[in-house]
């Protein structure tokens, strides 16, 4: 029988100090790249994919453990990992230090290094340029992903991983963080989940989440477009943020599909995020239609509905293929009734539940920020007027800013009708008085603006037609 004497190995060793404690600066995606081998990285050649080859290990294996290690930390915040190419270029080139279109923000390569070091990553705000986030495994090293000789490839990453989210060293013995390797781990401690909530936020529940949620059928959310227009598709995002989440949705097939025709249900997270979903369509008495399951990172799941009915009720629910790190994260849903017709967007956002019921200033609706969010730092909210020539009106308490009296805050509104044109607004303080809103950008369907907003006060925002309203502060 062979042996093998037990030893201590760091995981990184560094000549500069890293600086830790830096989110990156777009939460909401960060991309990965695995870097091609013959890829300049300080002086040699990547060679990430020999490593896999020499310690027997398949390159999807690998690289399954490597994208396990980075979403264990992703599904505590609300990030989603998004998986890219990498046309390699050389690790450092110059470039955007976040949504580079050449490579991934956090690229995992390989090179020869000294035997008492594992791995080196460059934390976000670090490098500053685009080697933050990168991570350089020692293809001087034996990796296993099996519990065979060599350190265990998941347990070494889950550090790096830990580095490239902006996360120290720990002194906790048992932390994955911990500086120095000591066998395999199975996820991250209880102060780990902390460290980084506290840097990135929790992840928060998607505007179709209500009060009471919507994981069964009997609870679904109402999918709907407040379009009267003949549109072929509704398209939505909303977001698995647990290993146990499910979300149900229901909707009524629109008047304009021809009865006994085929429409479907698809569901995408490729370019959303690296969560594998199952997927299951019913009818209006819950029995159910179809269902398919991601194979991992595939191109999209499609269920059809043969022989629809318009006026029928459909249901249809999403929940992680397997409750693991990759049942967590963002997903796109595209109901297609028409494949030739235009797309309207819908949201799970709440409209007014009576109509006309904030027409007037004196009566305006209260807006209050999501969960998982600032106080006062974020709001939203879905409205539809009923006559043309009203408006809505919205208040809302803008934030503290650290002493200022005023800081810069932008309203943008999305039209939920196909070929809607986004409406104009006007922003008012406690007193009446306009705060110039500003249009600083503008499509065919949608509009920001942008205006001083004193600190801390009650705000009034009108609203002249129907479209979805985000309000946020830098």
């Amino acid at each position: 029988m062979t042996t093998r004497r037990l030893s201590v190995c760091q995981l990184e060793v560094r000549f500069t100090p890293a600086t830790f404690g830096v989110p990156w600066g777009d939460t909401s995606r960060v991309t990965v790249s695995f870097v091609p081998d013959g890829t300049p990285v300080n002086g040699s050649a990547s060679n990430l994919f020999q490593l896999f080859q020499h310690a027997g290990i398949p390159a999807a294996v690998g690289q399954d453990a490597i994208l396990k290690a980075l979403q264990t930390w992703a599904v505590h915040t609300p990030v989603n990992l998004i998986l890219v190419a990498d046309q390699g270029q050389a690790v450092g080139v110059s470039g955007s230090t976040q949504g580079d279109a050449h490579f991934g923000d956090i690229r995992i390569a390989a090179r020869p290094m000294a035997t008492n070091v594992l791995a080196v990553t460059e934390p976000p705000g670090s490098a500053g340029d685009t080697r933050q986030g990168d991570i350089v495994l020692n293809s001087n090293m034996l990796f296993n992903t099996a519990g065979a000789g060599g350190y265990d490839l998941f347990s070494a990453m889950l550090q790096e991983a830990g580095h490239a989210f902006g996360i120290g060293n720990s002194d906790e013995p048992a932390s994955p963080m911990f500086e120095q390797y000591s066998g395999a781990r199975q996820g991250l401690t209880a102060n780990d989940i902390a460290d980084v909530k506290n840097l990135y936020g929790s992840r928060p529940a998607d505007s179709f989440e209500h009060s009471s949620g919507n994981e069964t059928l009997a609870a679904a959310a109402v999918v709907a477009s407040a379009s009267s227009r003949r549109a072929g598709a509704w398209v939505f995002h909303a977001d698995l943020n647990s290993q146990t989440d499910a979300d149900a949705y229901r909707f009524t097939m629109p008047s304009h599909v021809t009865a006994g025709a085929t429409t479907n249900v698809r569901l995408a997270t490729t370019g959303v995020s690296l969560a594998n979903a199952r997927i299951r369509v019913f009818d209006e008495n819950q029995q159910l239609i179809g269902e398919a399951t991601d194979s991992h990172f595939s191109a999209g799941l499609t269920v059809n509905i043969s022989e629809a009915q318009p006026g029928k009720t459909y249901y249809f629910s999403v929940n992680g293929a397997e409750a693991n790190a990759f049942a967590v994260g963002g997903y796109r849903v595209k109901l297609v009734f028409d494949p030739a017709g235009p797309e309207a967007t819908v949201t799970g956002d709440s409209v007014p539940a009576r109509q006309g019921s904030n027409n007037l200033l004196g009566s305006a609706l209260s807006l209050v920020t999501p969960s998982g969010y600032d106080s006062r730092s974020y709001y939203r909210v879905a409205g539809r007027l009923d006559l043309p020539l009203l408006a809505d009106w919205y208040k809302f308490q803008s934030a503290p800013v650290n002493g200022q009296a005023q800081s810069v805050a932008t309203v943008t509104i999305r039209t939920l009708e196909a070929g809607g044109r986004p409406p104009a607004i006007t922003v008012t303080d406690t007193a009446g008085r306009s705060l110039n809103a500003e249009l600083v950008s503008s499509t065919a369907d949608s509009a920001s603006y942008q205006f001083f907003a004193p600190a801390d006060q009650t705000l009034h925002l009108k609203v002249a037609t129907s479209g979805l309203l985000y309000l946020s502060r830098p």
